[in-house]
């Protein structure tokens, strides 16, 4: 059978640019598939008064006409546009196991726990199966803020959209002027994942109550959901998979999306601010000018039911990468819909705490720091941890001593009597003066490089210290007397 000559002349263009070889799309990748949102009000922020106080006042929001992805980026959606990507060469692979552009790491693909399920091998990324299943429409982990507006601005771009974040601004400021894909700013994700045009939802299932048929997350207990009973961390769901089949309940959002509640986190466009909703004026809001850190929402697998309800705010720093945090899409210009615009005057500026944790101390600026601590006491209870920044404050480990001094460590349990030197986040019992909290409940502000938070209820750190060990982040950890270890916090610099 005779080849069109037509198809001859495509596949030499194809060996010439590379992209056979590779594996690479051609001129466009598949469009992913969109759920369109009226314009219209719609009430933000917790309507319960239970949540934290980042998530008050409610307050009335204006948006304009948008879509918003049915489902998370998946794995395979990722590795797609990367090939894409390198085939324009866009990507600068010259660090081993992470993938970076525009100065930025992208993807961390070898993170040390193999949650991660793009590698790259024959020149090529692929998805690799996981306990003998396919991991291709399983959300994309390890994927930084600086990341998911790259694949952004590539699927735009291979589709013949424009761009809507600029490389070349440090900032990547959203200009929702142009028609192609952005993260969905925080008004926008909420509205799909909470409005049904007159009540607020708690959670992202249209339901005020989750469950493991509805929702992938971690209920009160020992064990986590995981329906598919992986073997080892991120025990993460294909996106959509509570549609209502493998014995699920069929569980979109009002707006008809998956996943806003639970299986990952979702990076959103706009920059944090813990008092934000106080002064939130007009329509189309875009977050703070100002500040380091970026808003993700919707909780993940490892997550409790209060931190995947739709009010809940967390953030980190755009350059965190880690097993919990993936993205969804949106667009702003579309069928002649205003869009919302990000303010000019944009910099940097002191990030705002959040979270639970009660970190003793003032954590300030991005990179490695020493904490000091201040004064002396005695105190009781298990596990330290460290941010990175300045961190003034005390405490102790189990059993008696001093803290006081700078050291950098790894967290540990301290046991018996002695004097110990380091950053410790852990309540102490006894005299001595703790160094004031910046953010909010105590956690340290993302400008000591968390990127992350996950939520363990009721777990003893014996259990999870190995874990944490093994992770190719910094932890700093959250001991509560009695309970456990409730928060732990991923952040930007290897463990020793």
């Amino acid at each position: 059978m005779r080849t069109p000559l037509g198809l001859i002349f495509i596949i030499v263009g194809l060996a010439v640019l590379g992209q056979v070889s590779t594996g690479a799309q051609a001129a466009s990748l598949p469009a992913p598939e969109m759920v369109s949102v009226a314009a219209g009000e719609f009430q933000m922020g917790d309507p319960t008064g239970d949540g934290e106080e980042d998530e008050r006042p409610v307050h009335a929001v204006t948006l304009s006409a948008y879509e918003i992805g049915k489902y998370e980026v998946t794995n395979a959606d990722y590795a797609a546009v990367l090939n894409w990507a390198q085939a324009q060469g866009y990507l600068d692979m010259t660090s081993p196991g992470v993938v970076r552009a525009h100065g930025n790491d992208l993807l961390n693909f070898e993170d040390l726990r193999n949650e991660c399920q793009v590698t790259y091998t024959g020149g090529e990324f692929v998805v690799e199966d996981r306990d003998g299943l396919a991991m291709d429409e399983h959300p994309v982990l390890y994927v930084s803020w600086f990341g998911a507006v790259a694949y952004c601005n590539w699927l735009s771009e291979a589709n013949g959209l424009e761009p809507c974040y600029d490389p070349n601004d440090e900032w990547w400021v959203l200009d929702s002027s142009k028609n192609g894909y952005h993260l969905p700013t925080e008004a926008q994700w909420e509205r799909a994942a909470a409005w049904d045009g007159s009540v607020h939802r708690l959670f992202g299932n249209s339901g005020d109550t989750i469950d493991c048929t509805s929702v992938n997350y971690w209920p009160d207990g020992p064990d986590a959901c995981n329906p598919l009973e992986l073997s080892e961390f991120g025990y993460t769901t294909p996106v959509g998979y509570f549609d209502g089949s493998n014995g699920t309940t069929d569980s979109p959002s009002p707006m008809g999306c998956y996943d806003m509640s639970g299986n990952v986190w979702e990076w959103c466009n706009d920059r944090y601010g813990s008092t934000y909703y106080e002064s939130v004026i007009g329509a189309d809001p875009v977050g703070p000018e100002l500040g380091s850190s970026r808003v993700y929402r919707g909780g993940d697998w490892d997550d409790p039911s209060y931190n995947c309800t739709t009010a809940n705010r967390a953030f980190g720093g755009p350059g965190g990468m880690n097993g919990l945090i993936g993205f969804r899409l949106a667009r702003s210009q579309v069928d002649g819909g205003e869009a919302e615009g990000e303010g000019e005057g944009e910099g940097e500026g002191e990030a705002e705490g959040e979270g639970e944790g009660e970190g003793e101390g003032e954590a300030e600026g991005e990179g490695e720091g020493e904490g000091e601590g201040e004064g002396e006491g005695e105190g009781e209870g298990e596990g330290e941890g460290e941010g990175e920044g300045e961190d003034e404050g005390e405490g102790e480990g189990e059993g008696e001593g001093e803290g006081e001094g700078e050291e950098e460590g790894e967290p540990v349990p301290g046991e018996g009597e002695g004097e110990g030197e380091g950053e410790q986040v852990i309540p102490g019992e006894g005299e001595g003066e703790a160094g004031p909290e910046d953010g909010k409940d105590g956690q340290p502000s993302t400008d000591v490089g968390c990127s992350a938070s996950a939520l363990i209820g009721g777990t003893p750190l014996a259990d999870h210290l190995n874990m944490i060990r093994d992770l190719r982040d910094r932890v700093l950890l959250k001991y509560q007397p009695g309970i456990g270890v409730t928060k732990y916090f991923y952040c930007s610099e290897d463990i020793d």
